[in-house]
């Protein structure tokens, strides 16, 4: 359950004015090759616990500049310097979780209480950027039960961090924070708190006759008919759910918060609360068990939506109202999923967390082309994979493909690529900190424009492939 926690974790419109630091000291030679390259300064590399200092996320814009989401705030690295956004109009950075592109090129950044917006078509002075804030309302409440923000491990319920992010069929934009749901409202441009986190908590809190416990929306989709999909877990009372609800109900005046209900009037309290809960209707698995939530979401070539869990149960297929089992594999079925990516050929991978026992199941490879459970392939260290760490553990949290086919993979123990063809065990080339890495744990894999794969790890670690060498960009 540390793992589903950890996993938990990992927002007034304004102009922005800058409190931003460049990078501009002598840069070191690159131990690699010998080259000088910009660095990030990790400001805690002298301590005992470095790994309190994180690259998170990174994603690149239309101009080309590549921003990473980090513990140590937002940074841009435009081809020749970083630059480091600690706070950006008030707003903290620190604790950058989630970055999203929408359909019309406008970049999203999660921070603590706020998103933070970025038009790179609109931003051609790359000296002089401008965001704008969209800071998180208070939570709403439903029922009796209120949503007074309380302090806990990741700060009050409204400076969490943001866990989920996405663009609807419609083009609106909706982001999680612990186990609340809010969306931007397109006319007013400003961030507003509907009523699904207090339902899913007055469910919770019902359920467990009040047992204290974390609690998240792990996450959101919609679905091929517009529904949206959310699904919430609390570790210690085993509450684990994914609710549905149509487009048309998403939208009702009671879920956005919308309605004129007097909710101090016994009637319409009521009233209220009914059309909150009709709204919600739990996805059942073939077995009509409901006690199903989902980390990893992918919608391949052909319009099928599979579903990763996030406890033992392998990955789920989307048919209708219900959660079909993808396979009849054993070893995939008992494999907690982290990850889901389809690469150029068709081939679906599937990366896993860590069990009870610390140990993953390694990466599973679908071929669709294949015919029965020889469709499926697990590769594990024994075969390659991310096997070079001394307590290599087959956890595979990241994955991605470069320009030429090369299927990039990472997890706990370093980051290895795969190429097809050959020997099963002569597949995979490894990376680690003996290589230069200055830490195993890769958070993420970026593939660019230029075709280089970036990657990002703890202890503020940023490194770049180019195509023959791995090149570090950490003081």
């Amino acid at each position: 359950m540390k793992k589903i926690s950890s996993f938990l974790v990992l927002s007034a419109l304004a102009l922005s004015s800058l409190a931003q630091v460049k990078h501009t000291t002598k840069p070191s030679a690159n131990l690699l090759n010998g080259s000088e390259y910009p660095k990030v300064i990790n400001p805690e590399k002298n301590t005992p616990w470095p790994y309190k200092q994180s690259v998170n996320c990174s994603i690149q814009d239309k101009n080309g500049d590549i921003w990473f989401g980090t513990t140590n705030g937002l940074y841009r690295y435009d081809g020749k310097i970083f630059t480091n956004y600690k706070t950006i109009e008030g707003v903290s950075t620190i604790g950058i979780t989630k970055l999203m592109e929408d359909h019309t090129g406008n970049i999203f950044f999660g921070a603590p209480g706020a998103i933070i917006r970025y038009n790179p078509s609109l931003n051609q002075n790359r000296n002089a950027p401008t965001f704008v804030i969209i800071k998180l309302p208070a939570a709403s409440a439903y029922a009796n039960f209120t949503t007074t923000p309380a302090s806990g491990m990741y700060g009050t319920e409204t400076t969490q961090p943001i866990n989920n992010m996405m663009e609807d069929s419609k083009g609106v934009i909706w982001f999680t924070s612990g186990y609340q749901l809010y969306y931007i409202d397109k006319i007013t441009d400003v961030a507003k708190c509907t009523s699904v986190g207090s339902f899913l908590k007055s469910e919770k809190i019902q359920m467990s006759k009040g047992y204290p416990d974390d609690f998240g929306i792990t996450g959101i989709c919609e679905d091929t008919k517009g529904n949206m999909l959310i699904c919430a877990v609390a570790c210690a009372y085993g509450y684990n759910v994914t609710y549905s609800i149509t487009n048309a109900r998403m939208n009702h005046d009671c879920i956005l918060n919308t309605c004129h209900h007097d909710l101090n009037n016994t009637k319409d309290l009521a009233a209220h609360n009914s059309e909150i809960a009709s709204s919600f209707k739990k996805i059942t698995l073939e077995n009509s068990n409901t006690n199903m939530a989902f980390g990893a979401v992918l919608k391949d070539k052909h319009g099928n939506m599979l579903f990763g869990v996030i406890e033992k149960g392998g990955v789920y297929k989307l048919n209708g109202e219900h959660f079909t089992t993808f396979s009849k594999n054993t070893e995939l079925n008992n494999s907690i999923i982290s990850t889901l990516f389809e690469d150029s050929k068709g081939n679906i991978w599937m990366g896993t967390y860590a069990d009870s026992t610390f140990a993953g199941s390694g990466v599973f490879r679908y071929n669709p082309t294949v015919s029965g459970e020889s469709s499926i392939v697990q590769f594990g260290k024994k075969d390659g994979l991310c096997n070079k760490h001394p307590f290599s553990n087959d956890v595979i949290t990241v994955i991605n493909e470069d320009k030429i086919g090369k299927i990039w993979l990472g997890g706990d123990a370093g980051i290895c690529y795969y190429i097809y063809g050959g020997q099963k065990a002569g597949n995979f080339t490894n990376f680690r900190k003996s290589d230069g890495m200055n830490d195993d744990h890769v958070n993420f894999i970026l593939k660019a424009k230029s075709g280089d794969i970036w990657l990002g790890t703890w202890n503020l670690g940023i490194y770049k492939f180019d195509g023959k060498k791995l090149i570090s960009f950490n003081e």
